[in-house]
């Protein structure tokens, strides 16, 4: 929240030039923050060094993989710039968490016809990837920027989630469940849909009827932010 007070009461300029001394430890919370273009090109310049008063605050690895993150919503920064930033990252970075940020750009940037083969590989039982990589490979898929495409797989995410967590590992099911649940506005249409499948799925799948339930109380939960605003 307090990063969020910053970007909104300030440019992010000003936001980043005011970081002194131990302010720096809200500096790994920005990032998630820069969504207007203006804050993602400030914070890919502090990256690049363009950034004077800046320079002397090291970024971590895992700071520049949020910026990555950051330029990757980015409509005006071209492909191949954003192909280039994430090539670089991993030249600097060449462990495992590496490897599966590098998975889940590639997702982000995917073909529809590369994205329906990815999608038809999370139903693949003899797969040999690991849940670690699926679960980047799912979070690349179902990125905001991806909102519009991924409506084709509305219905075929709720249909497939019985069958996910009776075929699957525990480990895997939740990921499915979570990190490819539909992002939409039409709250009150996921909260029917949940409903529908809190009412179908047998008891003795207890876990999954969890799920769904913390998951209904949640939407019920946005729904009501959601009246308040309107009024």
């Amino acid at each position: 929240m307090l990063c969020f007070f910053f970007f909104k009461q300030k440019t992010a300029y000003e936001m980043l030039r005011s970081l002194v001394g131990s302010e720096m430890c809200i500096r790994d919370r920005c990032f998630s923050f820069a969504y207007s273009e203006e804050n993602i090109q400030l914070v890919l310049d502090w990256l690049n060094g363009n950034v004077e008063s800046l320079k002397n605050f090291e970024l971590t690895i895992s700071n520049k993989w949020r910026i990555a993150q950051a330029v990757a919503r980015s409509k005006t920064i071209s492909y191949d710039q954003k192909k280039a930033l994430i090539q670089r990252i991993h030249d600097l970075d060449q462990s495992d968490q590496g490897s599966y940020y590098v998975r889940q750009f590639t997702t982000i940037f995917a073909t529809d016809a590369e994205r329906e083969a990815i999608w038809q590989s999370f139903f693949d039982k003899d797969t040999k990837e690991s849940v670690r990589m699926f679960e980047y490979t799912m979070l690349g898929f179902n990125d905001e920027s991806n909102i519009e495409r991924n409506q084709k797989y509305f219905r075929a995410y709720f249909d497939n989630i019985s069958k996910t967590f009776n075929e699957r590992s525990k480990e895997f099911a939740k990921a499915f469940f979570e990190y490819l649940f539909p992002q939409s506005d039409n709250v009150d249409e996921l909260l029917v849909e949940v409903r529908k499948l809190i009412q179908s799925t047998p008891e003795d799948q207890t876990w999954l009827v969890k799920l769904l339930r913390e998951k209904e109380d949640l939407l019920v939960r946005k729904t009501k932010v959601f009246d308040l605003v309107r009024r």
